[in-house]
């Protein structure tokens, strides 16, 4: 009996606490929603720029191919290098992935040899790359089917040619095998000029490389930006995703921690206490996210990260992230009646921002429904922060608009963060 009073007791204690029981329901059918639209390449129009070096038919066939899939700029260079930049203006403007087809595309193809095409991504979102070969190489079956059976039918006719020309040279053999002397001359020099015809159609057989029968096409991956590996860039990701999961849920429970404590109450007894409150807060969890930093950095710098650092823009930058997920765990904190409730809206936050962060799936391979959630999410703003100041090296001038974008964010969530402090605490 006393059983059944504790199961009694647990069922009123959970429906009494809405925030739980929401986040209960909102956590799972959420995180299986987002799930459900990754690796669903069916759904989503990837943008791709193509520059073709080759004049050749095969050039057009492929890019043909691709245009039922991908939403294609299509164009033609003599240079490599315009080619680059071509695509990777491109890619900047929002392109997802760009494609340079070499000049020896057909030739190699019509000699049954694979050529291999640059794969360009933008090498500031990690994973983008692996999953951008994976969706090319399932979009291009078809293209590689069409040459995989033209080689088939050319080798076919050659083979039909040989064994058609092999049957009349042993004809012919048989026809002067009783007069070898002069007269055969003439016959002879056809006997020459037979074999020199079959031993180039056999020389075409022999070159003919098992690799191009799986893999007509090959793609090297390349990045736009500098840098001998795209560490760094996932570096920024992990470290957003850390801050959030850390600060977000430590200053939540710091939070309510004065809540049950009646230090909130007291704050309000003298009102020119509550700005040096928050900027406690902030201050306090900023030099959290520092601590968060280093070992973190630390570890990537040793696997030979490529990092490009400006010390005043990283400082800020981890100086405005940190505060940005303060004010987040503050929110939390004030609007949470307890613990529980503090550390599951906490966790929520960010496992949401972890999926939504770009570290193990492409965010532009997500439909655009869920691509306006993380427009809610201020991580694209961080994200942009730490490339700018640990990759790219730039300065607090060149950063000014993302700096000043973020400021408006904190300065929002300052607003909500006093309101809750002088609103009225209920129990």
């Amino acid at each position: 009996m006393k059983l059944l009073e504790f199961l009694k007791k647990e069922f009123i204690l959970f429906k009494r606490n809405k925030k739980q029981m929401g986040i209960v329901i909102a956590l799972p059918l959420i995180f299986a929603l987002i799930y459900t639209l990754m690796f669903s390449f069916s759904s989503v129009n990837i943008s791709l720029s193509i520059c073709s070096l080759d004049e050749g038919e095969y050039a057009d066939m492929f890019v043909n191919s691709l245009t039922g899939n991908f939403k294609v700029n299509y164009f033609k260079s003599n240079d490599s290098d315009n080619c680059f930049n071509l695509i990777k203006d491109d890619i900047v403007k929002g392109y997802i992935l760009g494609l340079r087809m070499p000049k020896d595309f057909s030739s190699r193809l019509l000699n049954y040899t694979s050529p291999t095409i640059d794969l360009f991504i933008d090498n500031s979102k990690p994973n983008l790359g692996f999953f951008a070969q994976s969706l090319l190489t399932s979009s291009i079956n078809d293209f590689n089917y069409g040459v995989i059976s033209s080689a088939q039918e050319t080798l076919k006719d050659n083979t039909e040619d040989i064994k058609r020309d092999l049957e009349g040279t042993v004809n012919m053999l048989e026809i002067i095998k009783p007069n070898i002397p002069s007269v055969t001359q003439t016959y002879f020099d056809l006997f020459y000029s037979n074999v020199n015809a079959y031993k180039t159609s056999i020389s075409t057989l022999n070159n003919f490389n098992l690799e191009f029968v799986v893999k007509p096409v090959n793609t090297n991956l390349m990045g736009i930006f500098m840098g001998n590996n795209n560490k760094g860039f996932s570096f920024s990701v992990l470290y957003i995703v850390l801050s959030v999961l850390v600060i977000v849920l430590l200053s939540s429970m710091s939070i309510i921690y004065d809540k049950k404590n009646n230090f909130i109450i007291r704050l309000r007894a003298g009102k020119n206490n509550l700005i040096p409150y928050i900027f406690s807060k902030i201050i306090f969890f900023s030099m959290i996210g520092f601590v968060i930093f280093i070992p973190s950095f630390l570890v990537f710098l040793m696997d030979n990260a490529f990092f490009n650092i400006n010390i005043i823009s990283l400082i800020t930058s981890i100086f405005l992230i940190s505060s940005t997920w303060t004010f987040i765990g503050c929110i939390i904190g004030f609007s949470s009646k307890d613990d529980s409730s503090g550390i599951m809206i906490s966790i929520f936050i960010g496992f949401l921002v972890l999926l939504l962060s770009g570290l193990f799936y492409p965010l532009e391979f997500l439909p655009q429904a869920v691509k306006y959630i993380t427009m809610i999410l201020p991580t694209s703003l961080h994200t942009s922060m730490l490339n700018n100041a640990l990759i790219f090296n730039a300065s607090i001038p060149d950063m000014l608009n993302i700096f000043i974008n973020n400021l408006y964010y904190d300065l929002i969530l300052l607003i909500i963060c006093i309101y809750f402090l002088m609103k009225p605490i209920r129990n």
